[in-house]
């Protein structure tokens, strides 16, 4: 069963959930580890791994899933939990960073799994680096397979492997004081190994020697996590149109917050396209309110393992997950929302609170039955359910993304996002779901709150939803996914009632139950 936190199964420093059963890191562990308390919270917040390598609750569904991943496995140990992470610093010469990938690629091609971290300097011509990974699909069925036209291939160009390198450009003063310890924190492999540039001159048997990762990231500075700095990671897929305004307007969030006056922006470029505008409109937020940032290239891993990487590579004390289409509101109310996520996620009165959604909620039990949505025409949140400040806030068992505000230390304590929910490049529909109903089975507590921001702005049809195939299949998984979850959680969670009627059960359980008391307790309190 699953496990509550204080008594979770250490297994090293991963974080598996397999089936109906969870194993998190352990902070008295970490401390006997480190050797001090401080040194837990590095543990805590530096060793969790990656989220679970199995895709499937039970071999019942992995036998029926109909939308398995093209390599037919239920494990996704190759790309996800590599043996060795091979990071690049120091390169300003794309030509040297492509020849060290071949290289890393021929001296491995039969030894194990690894991935390439490449750490661009200022001066690297980072677009002709990505145009040397990347492959078409080659497929030009447009009614079918449009959406995948022009996609990046899990295939090779001169050995170099696209689908196993990031590229990593850091700007303005990185929190983390070096880009390279950006690269050792986002690093998924058991072994890390650097190779800088004079390590071409040397012959293939010389390669640099592999450390295991755990142990560099205990030699890094163990004032690891900034209690005075926010994240806003955004996942980022061919919208070109929102890039000035989003990058804009995150900036401003610098010094809004007495509690996080530094703000830090990592985006994940899933599509490998808009290189010149992000890195523009960052360098410019860089100068103009003195933010940290970072883009991230990546082959088409899709949201579930881009948020997952980027909350490694974080250095914020929260982390504020974003999509590409949600559009942060001008400076005065993006003031009072750091503000309500301060108030909801530092202070003590809201005992348990993990995750803050600014999208949806919905509860399926008790007097409380309903969807409760901040989007314009949709049913909001009850006026009577208010936090402490008087600003609207309640309870939810389902959380919806889009986005969501968390406490990084319990985002990577309780084992991220399930990685099992998408294969690589496709929909991870119900992750959110997943996420925030583990929060409450191990006992945390999720809610949602109105965060003013402008969803779906782009005005155009992406992603998942821009061509009739793709959208069925979205449809699909979501339809598998949500078995995903009802299975893993049966017993604790029970559809109790109809949110569209908003009739429920009068005694509900499980996590109906939990979320029922919660939001009782908030109503007393503001009573």
């Amino acid at each position: 069963m699953l496990q509550p936190p204080g008594q979770a199964h250490l297994e090293g420093s991963s974080s598996t959930i397999t089936g109906r059963s969870l194993a998190v890191s352990s902070s008295s562990s970490a401390a006997a580890l480190f050797g001090n308390a401080q040194g837990a919270r590095c543990a805590t917040n530096l060793l969790a791994a990656a989220a679970a390598e199995t895709r499937y609750p039970n071999k019942v569904l992995a036998l029926r899933d109909m939308e398995k991943c093209d390599c037919g496995k239920t494990t996704c140990k190759t790309y996800d939990n590599p043996t060795a992470t091979y990071i690049l610093p120091g390169y300003r010469n794309s030509s040297s960073a492509l020849r060290a990938i071949n290289l890393i690629q021929t001296t491995n091609a039969r030894r194990d799994d690894h991935e390439n971290v490449v750490v661009a300097l200022p001066g690297m011509n980072v677009n002709k680096l990505l145009q040397s990974l990347e492959v078409p699909w080659g497929i030009q069925d447009r009614e079918k397979d449009g959406y995948l036209a022009g996609q990046l291939a899990v295939g090779k160009v001169g050995g170099a492997y696209l689908e196993r390198t990031t590229v990593v450009e850091t700007f303005g003063d990185p929190l983390n004081k070096r880009p390279v310890d950006v690269a050792l924190r986002f690093a998924s492999g058991k072994f890390v190994a650097f190779v800088p540039s004079r390590a071409l001159s040397r012959p293939k048997e010389q390669m640099p020697p592999r450390r295991l990762r755990r142990q560099l990231l205990r030699t890094m500075d163990k004032t690891c996590e900034a209690r005075s700095t926010i994240t806003f990671i955004v996942e980022y897929f061919r919208r070109p149109k929102l890039i000035n305004i989003i990058a804009r307007r995150l900036s401003f969030a610098a010094g809004l917050s007495r509690r996080f006056p530094k703000v830090e922006i990592l985006v994940n470029n899933d599509g490998l396209t808009d290189r010149d505008a992000w890195a523009h409109q960052l360098l410019l937020a860089t100068k103009r309110s003195g933010v940290s940032a970072a883009i991230f290239h990546s082959g088409n891993i899709h949201e579930v393992r881009a948020y997952n990487r980027m909350a490694r590579a974080a250095t914020g004390s929260h982390i504020v997950f974003m999509q590409d289409d949600d559009v942060p509101p001008p400076p005065p109310v993006l003031r009072h929302v750091l503000g309500q996520i301060t108030h909801l996620l530092c202070t003590r009165q809201y005992r348990g609170l993990a995750l803050v959604g600014g999208l949806s909620g919905t509860i399926e039990g008790g007097p409380y039955t309903g969807k409760y949505s901040t989007r314009p025409g949709r049913r909001p949140i009850p006026p009577n359910f208010k936090d402490k400040t008087g600003r609207k806030f309640m309870y939810a068992p389902l959380v919806n993304m889009g986005p969501f505000a968390v406490d990084r230390s319990i985002f990577l304590k309780v084992g991220m996002f399930h990685q099992g929910y998408s294969c690589r490049g496709e929909p991870g529909i119900q992750f959110d779901f997943e996420f925030s109903l583990r929060l409450w089975k191990l006992g945390y507590r999720a809610g949602i709150m109105d965060f003013k921001m402008g969803y779906q702005a782009s005005g155009q049809a992406s992603g998942t939803r821009a061509n009739r195939f793709m959208y069925h299949k979205r449809k699909r998984i979501d339809t598998r996914n949500q078995a995903f979850y009802s299975r893993m959680y049966s017993g604790f969670y029970k559809i109790q009632g109809d949110y569209h009627t908003r009739r429920g059960t009068n005694n509900p359980t499980g996590v109906q139950k939990l979320a029922t008391d919660a939001n009782r307790e908030l109503l007393r309190r503001i009573g």
